[in-house]
């Protein structure tokens, strides 16, 4: 939030063109949105890889910026220049949620069927 409220002073340290740094914290804004996506996404990709689940870590990264990213693309071109600096939280929203259906299906499942250890005795 805070990042989102000082956008244009963080800009300014790098252009002094009002209109370029007017831009750069409008685009610096919606990169932020998608940024807790962005944490589900990449926890759930080293759960994945951490767990033998390469397949799914794999589906996770290249949805993120390769299919969805270009499909998200292709529709937000007809918006113009809102809809482009919007395609990356989008993406990164519409995997996380991918990544929260992948981990309820597959290691959910698993959590759900493992069987407690016999109780140790004495």
């Amino acid at each position: 939030m805070l990042l989102g409220l000082l956008a244009p002073q963080l800009v300014r340290i790098f252009l002094q063109d009002a209109a370029i740094v007017a831009v750069g914290a409008q685009i610096l804004r919606r990169q932020l949105l998608g940024l807790v996506f962005v944490a589900v996404v990449l926890v759930s990709a080293c759960v994945f890889q951490a767990t033998g689940k390469a397949l799914a870590a794999l589906a996770l990264t290249i949805s993120r910026q390769g299919v969805l990213f270009a499909a998200i693309l292709w529709v937000a071109m007809r918006f113009g220049y809102l809809g482009i600096i919007s395609v990356q939280p989008i993406s990164d929203g519409l995997t996380a949620c991918l990544a929260a259906g992948l981990l309820y299906t597959g290691l959910g499942r698993e959590l759900r069927t493992e069987k407690a250890p016999p109780p140790h005795k004495e």
